[in-house]
């Protein structure tokens, strides 16, 4: 009866307590905690729960007058904020996919960067890998990667694929990690200061909001480029994000570049190219960082890609000290989900300080013996890479096809997995980020879902990412089929 009767005074209590908490002002700094966290009633409730349990009440409530502190750290509140807004609708429209027959009226979902155009070349020689045999396999390793493995990737991907037979690269200078995001926010670390910039040409792969600044405290400094002159890369351009950094306080020590172009999927040009290795040589103390990731996934019939090292080869002082490649399975062989990073360098430092961080992040032996097993076979990387960008070129073609007959205007790829459109005339004459996002929300009502350029750094408001590589035929027509309609209909109420 005691019992009883302390349960319904306690419930009685907290009722009284969540109506007060759901009905009167917050303080501000409860206020700013909500916000940060919470939304609506619900974040007000836990405002109040978080405050009773984790701070005394006041002598005149039940509840404290100011929230206690988050009991994470101030770093761990920045990690928890959303990477990019249109991420979080993604659980629900997954859950809700296009299927001709089992779910005809889904979503279309092409904003995820995966490749499932050779996955029937690939998992037999994944399966294939001899099973684990000898009791090292299963005991700690060289934390930078097994020898087998980087022997393999400095033979037959940098040295054969990527630098084209140009240069011989030493397994000493590969440096494996679980993912490419991981090693960009080691790297980062690893080359500046907390408040230093980062130079980056933007459109940019969005995620590198995210893997840049969250741990290291780095500065982006965007260096924009306009589709008015075809995303070209200038000098102008870098010299006038390098002073407007310094102005603002900003040393920036990292250009990082994405080449092959992520979202756009443009080849740099070798003038491009060999006009940023001479802007970085002029800066005594600027790092060179090539993520090149798409780099075995080029298919345009014009220019050929050209890695930063090949340019890079003929200054030592760069070449040794301050260029570092990225490079990873998840793109070029179909792998994110194996999490296999490849980093680059001949900064002795730069290994020094890599080989201490490996114990934090070193790839499972098993995944890694896998791809020595794959990536050891030269014949079938050679094959692979050559069907591979076959069947990306078909696959490009296929979709532009279908682009062009729906009269959708879109940037020409060259590389990677994806198409950047133009969709401006779409916006409603009101050219803003808001207006951008309302667009991708009616798109979504209508069955398509792409990764808004705002998330990319885009400077200017109204282009999207289309992936191509991972889903099917029919989903791709359909969301074509769908854009199409969807151009229409605006364009006919707009009259």
């Amino acid at each position: 009866a005691t019992a009883t009767a302390t349960a319904t005074a306690t419930a009685t209590a907290t009722a009284a307590a969540v109506t007060a908490a759901t009905t009167a002002p917050l303080s501000q700094p409860a206020r700013r905690w909500r916000e940060r966290r919470f939304s609506g009633t619900t974040g007000r409730v836990m405002t109040a729960f978080c405050c009773a349990f984790s701070s005394a009440p006041s002598s005149n409530s039940s509840f404290p007058n100011e929230p206690a502190a988050p009991l994470v750290s101030s770093r761990a509140l920045k990690c928890a904020e959303p990477k990019a807004y249109y991420r979080a609708y993604e659980p629900e429209l997954k859950a809700n996919q296009f299927h001709p027959e089992r779910n005809p009226d889904g979503c279309v979902m092409m904003s995820l960067a995966e490749n499932t155009l050779c996955w029937d070349l690939l998992l037999p020689k994944y399966v294939s890998a001899p099973p684990l045999s000898k009791r090292e396999h299963t005991m700690y390793q060289d934390y930078l990667g097994l020898k087998p493995l980087r022997e393999a990737i400095a033979k037959n991907i940098f040295s054969r694929q990527i630098l084209h037979g140009e240069m011989e690269i030493d397994p000493a200078d590969i440096i494996l990690s679980v993912g490419a995001s991981v090693l960009i926010n080691e790297v980062c670390w690893t080359l500046a200061n907390e408040g230093d910039g980062v130079l980056l040409p933007s459109p940019y792969y969005g995620a590198l909001s995210f893997d840049i600044p969250v741990r290291n405290g780095l500065k982006i400094l965007p260096v924009h480029r306009s589709w008015d002159s075809n995303y070209t890369l200038t000098k102008d351009a870098l010299e006038e994000a390098y002073d407007a950094g310094v102005t603002k306080g900003i040393k920036p020590k990292i250009l990082f570049l994405c080449s092959p172009d992520n979202p756009l999927g443009r080849v740099y040009t070798d003038e491009e190219l060999k006009m940023v290795v001479d802007f970085c040589r002029g800066k005594n103390d600027l790092h060179l960082v090539s993520d090149e990731l798409y780099a075995l996934s080029t298919f345009g019939q014009g220019r050929k890609f050209k890695s930063v090292l090949s340019v890079a080869r003929d200054f030592p002082s760069l070449r040794d000290k301050r260029t570092h490649i990225l490079w990873a399975l998840s793109k070029d062989f179909g792998a994110s989900g194996f999490r296999s990073g490849v980093l680059h360098t001949r900064n002795s430092d730069v290994k020094a300080t890599m080989a201490n961080l490996g114990v934090f992040d070193a790839i499972p032996n098993p995944v890694q013996l896998a791809m020595a097993h794959t990536l050891s076979d030269s014949s079938f990387v050679d094959s692979y890479v050559r069907e591979n960008q076959k069947r990306l070129r078909a696959r490009y073609e296929m979709v532009t096809g279908l682009l062009r007959e729906e009269k959708i205007t879109f940037f020409p790829s060259e590389a990677a997995l994806f198409v950047w459109l133009d969709l401006r005339s779409l916006l409603g004459g009101e050219m803003s980020f808001e207006a951008e996002k309302e667009l991708l929300l009616r798109m979504r009502d209508d069955g398509i879902w792409f990764a808004p350029g705002e998330s990319f750094g885009s400077k200017e408001p109204g282009y999207y990412r289309m992936c191509f590589a991972q889903a099917d035929e029919g989903s791709i027509k359909k969301a074509c089929e769908r854009l199409g309609n969807f151009k229409r209909n605006h364009e006919m109420h707009s009259r």
